[in-house]
């Protein structure tokens, strides 16, 4: 449930406020509520599973800290939640395109001056220098827009720069699992990396003076 309800496609965009964009609005902001609903649904039942076994025996002391524990999880779910569901205004997306396309206006006669020079004689040289520059502020505004817009989702599947969902609650399941086949076993117990040297004992003595 928390996997799926990170990976919810991010709302927001200009397109949902016209009529072709409102049936992806509404079912963006659906999927990410009914989400929203069911993990705090499995940590309300954690909660009353907690209650049950407290009378059924469990000492007081012990509920209270696994309701702590839950009441931790309820507030880092709140915390992530306001990462996935923030979204920049707007008007101020609107506005950084709009200037991106509007600003090479206001700074072209500066790259005419620079053209032409004190001299008042155009320079080959000096239209391929403007060009080039005035080309490279451009692109680069552009690039920062659509990164400042890929990264706004943190959560975003597929991206380089977010947070790889998947193969955190991957992890995260493979340390569960590896836990619990683990805890049969003492805590003194060697364990040998595959780093190591392979001629390496087990035995105290020859750990001692085993080289890693």
């Amino acid at each position: 449930a928390m996997q799926d309800t990170l990976l919810v496609p991010r709302a927001g965009n200009a397109r949902e406020e016209l009529p072709c964009g409102k049936q992806e609005m509404r079912e963006i902001y659906a999927a990410e509520v009914t989400g929203r609903e069911v993990v705090l649904r499995l940590l309300t039942r954690l909660h009353g599973a907690t209650e049950d076994l407290k009378a059924a025996g469990m000492p007081a002391n012990e509920a209270s800290r696994v309701n702590q524990y839950n009441m931790f999880l309820t507030k880092n779910f709140e915390r992530i939640w306001v990462f996935k569901t923030y979204r920049t205004p707007k008007a101020l997306r609107a506005m950084m395109r709009v200037t991106i396309q509007i600003l090479p206006f206001f700074y072209g006669p500066y790259w005419l001056h620079i053209i032409v020079g004190d001299s008042g004689r155009i320079s080959t040289a000096r239209i391929i220098f403007v060009c080039f520059f005035s080309s490279l502020i451009s692109t680069l505004m552009i690039v920062m827009v659509n990164l400042a817009d890929q990264t706004e989702n943190p959560f975003r599947h597929g991206n380089r720069d977010t947070i790889r969902v998947k193969e955190e609650m991957l992890l995260a399941r493979k340390a569960i699992i590896n836990a619990e086949a683990d805890a049969q076993k003492p805590w003194y117990e060697h364990e040998v990396f595959d780093w190591e040297s392979d001629d390496c004992s087990t035995t105290e003595s020859d750990r001692d003076n085993c080289i890693v």
